[in-house]
């Protein structure tokens, strides 16, 4: 027998009112970019990280993105420390 899922459509907030945030990893292009889309749709802050700046999202106040290639694994600490610091907390 199949799990139950909920697939109702939920508020883009917390229960306590808050905005919600999501950090994607390969949100240049694919499902990192559709599901980046999706969330801003939604309202919610949406910190990026990929090869290249997404050219279908507008930069504005609930996205920041982040230039990291995971093939350079020296990049990794530096980009999510500035991202918790300055951008997604």
């Amino acid at each position: 027998m199949a799990p139950n899922i909920d697939h109702t459509e939920r508020g883009s907030s917390t229960p306590e009112g808050g905005a919600r945030r999501a950090l994607i990893v390969g949100v240049s292009t694919g499902l990192g970019n559709a599901l980046a889309l999706r969330l801003l749709a939604r309202g919610c802050e949406v910190c990026g990280v990929g090869r290249s700046m997404p050219s279908n999202i507008p930069a504005g106040s609930r996205f920041r993105f982040a230039h990291l290639d995971l093939l350079d694994p020296s990049g990794i600490a530096p980009a999510l420390e500035a991202f918790f610091l300055h951008g997604c907390r």
